[in-house]
Parts: structure tokens; C-alpha cells; sequence
């Protein structure tokens, strides 16, 4: 159905997003602001060199389970990198709690 197609394009737009590099990816998560698109605009920010702020979106968001499994797709080398990041998100997070109280 309705729900299988969208998946399709889904999968070929991040596939677009992580191999092609011939577009302003600055550009292309202004029109995605805000959007229900969090895995997209986490892939655009990483291509920018934003990788904290990429995961910390997913964290402001709750999305500790969906932050996980991007930080497990991607390349072996890369997603020890990206666990510390969020490793270290995840403890600021934790202080800044701890602090508030």
C-alpha cells in the first residue's frame, strides 16, 4: 500500500543523500526544518561536519532508540565514533539533569 511506497522512497532518498555529493546539503535541511524527516536531517548534518549536533537531535527528541540504530548503520570505522559522540551526549544530558535538580 500507500505505506510501502513511501518506504521505497525513503530508502532511495537516503541512499541519494549518503552517496551523491553534488548538492548543498546546508540547503536541502532548510527545506527539511522541522519536518518528520529526523534520520534524513541527522545524515545532512553529519555531511556538514555537525555530527554532535546531529545526535543531539535525536536525544532533544527522545529518540535514544533510533539514535542508537543510525549510530549502528553506519560504518564500522564511523559508528564507533558516532557511539562516543552520543555516548558523551548522553552524559551531558545526565549532568545537566543532575544539576537541575
Amino acid at each position: 500500500g500507500n505505506n510501502e511506497y513511501v518506504q521505497i522512497i525513503l530508502e532511495k532518498f537516503r541512499a541519494f543523500l549518503s552517496i551523491n555529493s553534488k548538492y548543498d546539503a546546508k540547503k536541502v535541511l532548510s527545506l527539511m526544518n522541522d519536518s518528520w524527516l529526523l534520520e534524513e536531517q541527522v545524515m545532512l548534518l553529519i555531511k556538514q561536519g555537525k555530527t554532535y549536533e546531529a545526535l543531539e537531535s535525536y536525544v532533544q527528541k527522545e529518540k535514544y532508540k533510533e539514535a542508537e540504530e543510525f549510530c549502528l548503520k553506519q560504518s564500522d570505522l564511523n559508528n564507533q565514533k558516532l557511539f562516543t559522540i552520543l555516548f558523551e551526549i548522553y552524559l551531558n544530558k545526565y549532568h545537566d539533569h543532575w544539576n537541575s535538580r
